[in-house]
């Protein structure tokens, strides 16, 4: 601190670096965009590979024994929903095939999509 220096250390990937007391702001401002911008990559990427596309109930039950399933919402008519949880598998969320949520009265049924996963 004497000599105008602090160090800057990132915990998500490790790196320390020396940086003028002057320039302090914006270094911080950059290493929390960085670590951002990778965590979120990183979560994207593990949650990709952990999800599934099902078909049926049953695949998606099967599924879940790894990860999450993707399934129509339509199946979770009637039953359906009852009948994954007899399995140990809820619903985690509903939403568009896009991947956004659902607006009430925007998003027909038949576009809904539902992530089930074993309930816990």
């Amino acid at each position: 601190l004497a000599a105008g220096e602090v160090i800057v250390a990132r915990r998500h990937d490790g790196e320390k670096a020396r940086v003028a007391v002057t320039a302090l702001v914006d270094r911080v401002r950059d290493a929390l965009d960085a670590a951002h911008g990778a965590l979120l990559a990183e979560a994207a990427e593990r949650q990709g590979a952990a999800t599934s596309s099902a078909a049926t109930l049953e695949e998606a039950q099967q599924d879940t024994q790894h990860g999450f399933a993707v399934v129509p919402a339509g199946l979770l008519a009637g039953d359906g929903e009852t009948r994954l949880n007899a399995h140990g598998v809820s619903v985690r969320l509903l939403r568009t095939r896009h991947g956004g949520l659902p607006v009430p009265g925007e998003a027909p049924d038949d576009e809904l999509e539902a992530v089930v996963a074993r309930a816990y």
